[in-house]
C-alpha cells in the first residue's frame, strides 16, 4: 500500500492529512504501508524538492 502526499512548500511541521480508511489500513498492516511525502514542489528550479518515506510503525494520531 502506497500513499503519496505532495506539498508546494515544506510540510515538515505540518500535519499530514490522511483519510480515516487509510489510517486504519496503515495501523492494521504497518509493514505493508508506505507514505511518501513530497515537499517544495513550487520551487522554481526543482533543487529544493524533497521526498521522505514513512514506513513501518510510527505515530498515528
Amino acid at each position: 500500500m502506497i500513499e503519496v502526499k505532495a506539498f508546494s512548500r515544506s510540510a515538515r511541521s505540518e500535519p499530514l492529512p490522511l483519510e480515516h480508511r487509510k489510517v486504519v489500513a496503515a495501523r492494521a498492516n504497518p509493514e505493508r504501508f508506505h507514505l511518501y511525502v513530497v515537499d517544495n514542489l513550487a520551487g522554481l528550479d526543482g533543487a529544493e524538492i524533497g521526498v521522505r518515506v514513512l514506513h513501518g510503525e510510527f505515530s498515528w494520531r
